[in-house]
């Protein structure tokens, strides 16, 4: 059978390494979001926090989505067209 282990043959109290260390992590991290930079979004007021993807260009994000950005845009094209009138 395919995906099927075969019992332990460790008595019960030594069942081998902690599973969290097997997959590489270290015992009790959790990973630590409060200590993450963090904005607000121009447009709805949201919290963002700091995102890899955003690591180069952190100064310069202001939106916390696509949305948000095209709201903006809209907005202000809205506004421009009313100025002109």
């Amino acid at each position: 059978m395919r995906g099927w282990k075969a019992a332990t043959t460790e008595p019960a109290g030594e069942q081998g390494a902690d599973p969290v260390m097997e997959r590489g992590m270290r015992a009790g991290h959790r990973g630590n979001k409060a200590s993450l930079p963090s904005k607000t979004c121009q447009v709805c007021g949201r919290a963002m926090s700091w995102r890899r993807a955003w690591a180069a260009n952190w100064e310069q994000v202001r939106y916390c989505s696509e949305a948000c950005r095209k709201r903006k845009a809209r907005a202000r094209g809205a506004a421009d067209a009313g100025d002109a009138a």
